[in-house]
């Protein structure tokens, strides 16, 4: 199944913002899990972010193209 560059883009931010919400629910408080856990999601959401940024300049760069 092939996407295009900006449903990609779109795939990794939500999962960016589910990392995020983990992390403003489980980083500190009575719920927080071990830093370890923390810096494991901090690091997936870094690289999702990433990856979203390179899959929008991929679209904005095919935009007009005639395949």
């Amino acid at each position: 199944m092939s996407r295009s560059f900006g449903t990609l883009a779109e795939s990794f931010e939500a999962q960016a913002r589910a990392k995020r919400v983990w992390l403003e629910t489980f980083s500190e408080g009575r719920n927080k899990r071990p830093d370890h856990e923390i810096e494991h999601k901090r690091e997936e959401m870094e690289c999702l972010e990433e990856g979203a940024q390179w899959f929008r300049r991929a679209a904005a760069r095919d935009k007009g193209r005639v395949a």
